[in-house]
């Protein structure tokens, strides 16, 4: 469960630990706006998928040789995010057709992509 709250005029994102992160009401200041958070969500998702998939397969690779950077752009015309450009950098270590079956796999494992392709529902009730 995540919590948001106000606190001192100060957005705090919050989980079973405390505070985790800061929020904003726009892109680029100190925290991240909800449209940086959704990129920060499928970007750590496909990043930890691509991970686990490495462990399984016995891929020794350094950690800083992972990044994956993620774009979203909104529609013209309607009020939701209707597209995810995420780029992943894998290791040079890796030949090029692991690489092709590796991404595969991400894609299909990461359940926050397929959250956002497939849609989920979202039910707001007054607490």
């Amino acid at each position: 469960m995540t919590i948001i709250k106000h606190t001192n005029r100060q957005i705090d994102i919050l989980n079973g630990a405390g505070i985790q992160a800061k929020g904003s009401t726009a892109s680029n200041l100190e925290g991240l706006n909800p449209k940086e958070l959704i990129e920060a969500s499928v970007g750590l998702c496909i990043a930890l998928t691509t991970r686990q998939i490495l462990k399984r397969d016995e891929i020794n690779y350094n950690l800083d040789d992972l990044t994956v950077t993620v774009q979203s752009t909104k529609g013209s015309g309607v009020n939701r995010l209707t597209a995810f450009d995420i780029q992943v950098q894998l290791p040079d270590t890796l030949d090029e057709s692991y690489k092709r079956k590796l991404l595969k796999s991400v894609k299909r494992g990461c359940t926050i992509g397929n959250t956002i392709e497939n849609g989920a529902t979202v039910k707001i009730t007054e607490n």
